[in-house]
């Protein structure tokens, strides 16, 4: 799958940006990085489930920047990175080890549906590890 945006942790601030500006000028719809924005970008998402990730792939992407955005304000231990298991896909990283892929998830919204719901996973995601185990 090729992006035709440049795609690097550094970006994904940018590119969550470029979400809001959509939505406000092409839906009317508002994002202002709170948990409940989350549904807006949910539906979003749903939008371009008929046509697939693959012919949304840029717009998806920066959805997932942006769920990714809101989670570090959520949380703001949380950083953009990268993790060889997720190859050059930036991914948020919680302390060490710890890796959580908005954009990945937002890309799995389009492809298998409502089950992958993005509030849902900021809601548990959203969450630093228990240390107690």
């Amino acid at each position: 799958m090729q992006l035709p945006v440049t795609l690097a942790p550094d970006r994904c601030a940018d590119l969550a940006e470029r979400v809001v500006g959509a939505v406000a000028h092409v839906l009317g719809g508002h994002l202002d990085y709170s948990r409940e924005s989350l549904e807006t970008v949910d539906r979003l998402l749903d939008s371009f489930m008929p046509q697939g990730s693959d012919v949304w792939i840029e717009s998806i992407v920066m959805a997932g920047c942006y769920v990714g955005e809101v989670m570090i304000r959520l949380e703001p231990g949380l950083t953009w990175g990268t993790n060889e298991l997720f190859g050059n896909l930036p991914v948020l990283i919680r302390g060490q080890e710890e890796v959580v892929n908005p954009i990945g998830k937002a890309i799995k919204r389009v492809e298998l549906g409502s089950t992958e719901n993005i509030p849902y996973f900021v809601q548990v995601m959203g969450r630093p590890a228990d240390p107690a185990g």
